[in-house]
């Protein structure tokens, strides 16, 4: 028995230098919070010998999620108290959060997932916080997924839901909001929106790390692959590929960063310097600016791909930043 205390005693003091170890590291050496160093290293060992960066890993995922991405979403409860309701429009899902009659705004997020994923706990925790955070209504958008579908069957029924939502309810101020593909997704119905003819388009664009470049073409994103704990180039563009299903990688639709623009609402644009994206992010920003778009940008220095979803503090600065904007 006192052997085993021993033990156990022992185990103890070299976990708590472990995590005291850790905390130094994080805050010492990667000036960065406890939590921001914790995100790390669960994405290095979730996406170690990952999908999005090997084909064969990619098209063995893609076969899996052929059988999965016929299934419904589940979102069973909202946190914070916030209410939810659903409702579904062919294979379009959309989860109303603090649904209301009359909202001074509403946000349809639009989540990412490389066109594959189906929404994650941080994704609908962040709707969630911002119907909170905000008052507004939030319309988390579970649009259809690859392979079962492709681009051009999203774009029909985003678009479908979309006007039909917007004529049936008051929305009040509507605001596109999406992270990583979501954010594409985001961007390119809005430029779809603004070119059809009903001409609507949202008051309002927020794009967390935008995937709006699906050609993974960009030189310097090289740079940025061994710092990025969690995406790849390969893999993601084999993703992008069967998303666009036939369509050039350089259509709009595809890639907004090829689209017109113009005439699109204000964007507030949120990028981290250690994601591959980033450059591509710069690279929209400048485009927008030269397209006549105001463009606020917030760079999270050190920061990873949709590091405002994730629980750390260094999210906080860009959170105040997006609610400010749905708001103002």
């Amino acid at each position: 028995m006192k052997i085993l205390k021993k033990i156990l005693s022992l185990l103890l003091v070299l976990v708590l230098l472990a995590v005291g170890g850790f905390w130094a590291y994080c805050s010492f050496i990667g000036r960065h919070s406890f939590m921001a160093g914790l995100t790390d290293l669960v994405l290095i060992v979730q996406h170690r010998s990952d999908k999005f960066t090997y084909i064969e890993k990619a098209e063995e995922y893609i076969r899996e999620k052929a059988e999965t991405n016929r299934e419904p979403v589940v979102i069973e409860k909202a946190r914070f108290g916030i209410s939810l309701r659903e409702e579904r429009e062919e294979a379009l899902q959309a989860f109303i959060y603090n649904d209301q009659e009359h909202p001074a705004q509403t946000v349809f997020y639009f989540h990412g997932g490389a066109y594959i994923n189906q929404p994650n706990a941080q994704q609908t925790t962040m709707a969630a916080r911002t119907a909170k955070e905000t008052g507004c209504e939030v319309v988390l958008v579970v649009y259809p997924k690859e392979p079962v579908y492709n681009c051009e069957d999203a774009y029909r029924m985003c678009t479908a839901f979309l006007l039909r939502y917007m004529e049936e309810n008051d929305c009040g101020k509507v605001v596109f909001m999406g992270d990583s593909a979501g954010g594409g997704l985001a961007l390119g119905l809005a430029e779809s929106l603004r070119d059809g003819a009903e001409r609507s388009v949202p008051e309002e664009l927020i794009l967390i790390s935008p995937w709006a470049d699906l050609t993974m073409t960009n030189p310097e994103m090289r740079n940025y692959v061994q710092s990025d704990p969690m995406l790849g180039i390969d893999g993601l563009r084999r993703m992008g590929e069967v998303w666009a299903d036939g369509l050039p990688l350089t259509d709009p639709r595809v890639s907004p960063l090829y689209g017109d623009l113009s005439g699109l609402p204000p964007v507030t644009l949120t990028t981290g310097t250690r994601e591959i994206l980033y450059p591509d992010s710069v690279l929209l920003a400048q485009k927008l600016t030269e397209a006549g778009t105001e463009c606020t940008v917030l760079v999270g220095e050190g920061m990873i791909h949709c590091f405002p979803i994730c629980p750390m503090p260094e999210a906080k600065e860009a959170q105040a930043l997006i609610w400010n904007a749905i708001t103002r």
